[in-house]
């Protein structure tokens, strides 16, 4: 597992753009092809790139990718409605409150 990680930081890392730019051969018609992250092919055909730095806190990480799918306006096709988020809150608080008394 670590060595299929090492192997996609390998082919994907972001410096692989700066290291293309910078080659001595740049532009000669006998140079070998450069190497770029995949991500330049969903940019080049204007497909949006979200990359996530993470720690491994999972929290965080469905966070900001929350946060990333609701940029322009909250997509209702896979959130339980306001309504019910209060409704199942003030059930639990009830429950919890039931409980504190026994």
């Amino acid at each position: 597992m670590i060595r299929r990680l090492k192997n996609f930081h390998d082919n994907n890392d972001i410096s692989l753009f700066e290291i293309a730019n910078n080659r001595a051969d740049l532009g000669h018609p006998k140079a070998l092809p450069a190497k770029y992250p995949l991500s330049r092919f969903f940019q080049e055909h204007k497909t949006e790139v979200f990359e996530l730095d993470c720690d491994g806190n999972a929290f965080e990480m469905f966070e900001d990718m929350r946060v990333y799918v609701e940029r322009n306006g909250r997509p209702y096709n896979y959130l339980p409605t306001v309504t019910k988020l209060n409704q199942e809150r003030e059930r639990d608080l009830v429950k919890e409150e039931a409980e504190s008394k026994d």
